[in-house]
């Protein structure tokens, strides 16, 4: 289903995901033990959101729980959860695979463990159509060449009889993006997808990204660590550590201005070509599930920490439209 197919959502009305209070809890637990905390996220319809922090912010867990994705082990809980307006928090396994297969399409950041390495490419996307679409196999093989050609694969058909080890991770990549777009989703979840890529493929698997987007009228979900990603994606940003979303804002104006002290750590890490300026990195890592410090979680990292950040900190608006916003008080108050 397209993402504009459904005459039951009306896009201007509503967005086209809404999460509030989004948790991801280890099950196994007492009391539980939250490893994403209290994330709200609206996503409308063609829009491009990024999740970025380092490994361990729970950004992958967040992204990959809403369509049901989560490991053995992990539960998912919100206040509420809608998809096309319609609650889908408590659907069963049964229905949420309907919905993952038909509306929400998810790449994965390794493709060489997410593909089957025994069955050929036409196999694997064939089964997706075949699945959820209801087509024949000779349909399906020639759709799923129809695929391959759109997301760059030379030589298409001939690729259908390729195993995936006998592919580049380039291609890899585009095969798993072409699965993922097979029955036309309305939001593709892009989990690091370019993390095992050298710079030029990452480049070329970004504007790919980006070339679908615009032509399909997808939403984008895209999971990073890399602020250099995010400014060549565009979009909104939504920073998260140790489990909580600590600023928000349009990618331009947040990586111009970063008001959240992590989300400055973060950019101060990059390496620079237009000026001479040392990288610097964040001293210590990501404290484990249930370990963080009170009140702000990166004050044990920051260089800013001050009396008052032991106070419970809350996602504050930073101006009047309600863009921007961030879970610090000093940036709050405007401090520097």
């Amino acid at each position: 289903m397209s993402a504009t197919s459904s005459t039951a959502f009306d896009a201007a009305a509503a967005p086209l995901l809404r999460v509030r209070g989004l948790r991801v809890e280890h099950a196994g637990h007492r009391p539980p033990l939250a490893l994403v905390d209290g994330v709200d996220l609206a996503l409308d319809a063609g829009e491009t959101v990024c999740l970025v922090g380092e490994s361990g912010c729970g950004k992958s867990l967040s992204a990959l729980s809403l369509p049901g994705l989560l490991p053995a082990g992990l539960r998912r809980r919100s206040e509420s959860l809608r998809w096309r307006g319609r609650e889908i928090g408590a659907l069963d396994e049964r229905a949420l695979r309907r919905l993952r297969g038909a509306e929400i399409g998810v790449v994965f950041q390794e493709p060489m463990t997410s593909l089957n390495p025994v069955l050929r490419v036409a196999t694997q996307i064939g089964e997706v159509l075949r699945e959820h679409r209801g087509l024949g196999r000779r349909e399906a093989r020639a759709r799923a060449e129809q695929l391959l050609a759109e997301v760059g694969v030379p030589a298409p058909g001939a690729r259908l009889d390729s195993y995936p080890h006998e592919l580049s991770g380039g291609l890899r990549q585009r095969v798993m993006i072409a699965m993922a777009l097979a029955c036309d989703p309305a939001l593709l979840i892009a989990d690091e997808p370019t993390t095992a890529l050298d710079v030029s493929l990452q480049a070329q698997v970004l504007a790919l990204l980006a070339g679908l987007r615009e032509r399909r009228g997808l939403a984008l979900l895209f999971i990073t660590h890399d602020l250099g990603v995010v400014a060549a994606l565009g979009g909104r940003v939504m920073v998260m550590y140790a489990g909580q979303v600590v600023e928000t804002g349009p990618a331009a104006t947040l990586l111009a201005a970063p008001a959240h002290p992590y989300t400055r750590a973060l950019l101060a890490s990059l390496p620079r070509v237009d000026r001479r300026v040392a990288m610097a990195g964040i001293p210590g890592s990501v404290p484990p599930a249930g370990r963080a410090p009170a009140g702000c979680r990166f004050r044990d990292r920051c260089g800013l920490a001050r009396p008052g950040c032991e106070r419970p900190q809350t996602l504050t608006p930073l101006d009047a439209e309600g863009s921007l916003s961030a879970r610090c008080w000093l940036a709050a108050e405007g401090a520097p």
